[in-house]
């Protein structure tokens, strides 16, 4: 057993440092480094972890801060983290595999980083209150971003926000938006009814939009994810109805919008009056629901992806290692 104040102070300093790195990190940009919007954030990152590892280290003479290995979640993501690894010793430069580059930043070293923070948090955070804390602190960050986004885009032009590229804002604001609807959908968030209407009433703001910044951004991949994220989500609310038919209702209804989706997307993409509309909307409307099949860059690319798989089809060139195998 540790003594209770030193529980405390460690509790503290890693509480304190993920509460940092939910609220303030994703709108640090640092301009005298390289790529501003991205190499300091994922060097404070792996600061602040290391400093929470470091007390969770003590804390682990304390049995109650051991990890729960048969944890489904924290199993898969340490068997990820070993296929990465066993991929980057076998692949084609494994120091590329492990520390990337300055403008991604997304190497082992970096999974390790993030594995570690979840094995800390999933042994030192037990209180669902707590939770929430950190869950509000990320999308407050978002709400930030998704104003700086915008701020960016009536004054530059630029649909940046804090970040230095389109697809990583994405997948954070894809990330923080399905948080908002957890806690929107979730039932009581503190102790007072009224408190508990303003919160939903703003997340319901905040919903619109980040929704609005996904589209905005004009990221093909994140508004897909977000469309197939929110169909699947809307067939699993479907089937939960404890109505036969409610749940007839709204999966005919979620059936006729994806068809009419769908017949909407083949008419834009495939017919003159199509080809007419898009050249009259925004660029960003236009990114979104318009795919080249024609795009002779694309499918090169997926051309040279194929043949490098199949000239390393077991353990692949390794992370990071793509333009190695072109």
């Amino acid at each position: 057993m540790l003594p209770a104040k030193l529980e405390k102070v460690l509790l503290w300093i890693i509480y304190v440092c993920s509460g940092f790195i939910l609220l303030v990190l994703p709108l640090l940009v640092v301009n005298s480094t390289p790529f501003p919007a991205l190499f300091p954030k994922a060097i404070c990152f792996q600061i602040l972890i290391e400093i929470c590892a470091g007390a969770w280290l003590i804390l682990l003479l304390d049995k109650k801060y051991r990890p729960n290995w048969k944890n489904q979640i924290l199993k898969s993501q340490t068997i990820f983290l070993v296929v990465l690894i066993v991929t980057a010793l076998a692949g084609i430069d494994p120091e590329r595999s492990f520390f990337s580059t300055y403008e991604r930043m997304t190497g082992i070293v970096a999974f390790i980083h993030v594995w570690l923070w979840f094995l800390i948090l999933q042994t030192t955070v037990k209180n669902k209150s707590v939770w929430r804390i950190f869950i509000g602190l990320s999308l407050i960050s978002t709400l930030c971003v998704d104003l700086s986004t915008i701020w960016g885009w009536l004054n530059y032009n630029v649909r940046l926000g804090t970040f230095s590229n389109t697809n990583y804002l994405a997948v954070f604001l894809l990330i923080n938006f399905f948080l908002g609807l957890y806690l929107q959908k979730s039932g009581s968030i503190t102790n007072s009814n009224v408190a508990d209407k303003w919160i939903k009433r703003l997340l319901n703001v905040f919903l619109v939009l980040t929704v609005f910044t996904i589209i905005l951004i004009a990221s093909r991949g994140g508004f897909l994810a977000l469309v197939v994220s929110l169909l699947i989500y809307g067939i699993y609310s479907a089937v939960s109805l404890p109505s036969r038919t409610q749940r007839k209702t709204w999966l005919g209804l979620i059936i006729s919008v994806s068809l009419l989706a769908s017949l909407s997307y083949g008419v834009l993409n495939f017919t003159q009056f199509g080809a007419r509309f898009l050249n009259n909307i925004p660029v960003a409307a236009k990114r979104v629901i318009y795919h080249p099949f024609q795009d002779k860059n694309r499918s090169e690319m997926w051309k040279m992806a194929w043949l490098g798989f199949k000239d390393h089809p077991v353990l692949g060139w390794g992370l990071e290692n793509f333009n190695e195998s072109l």
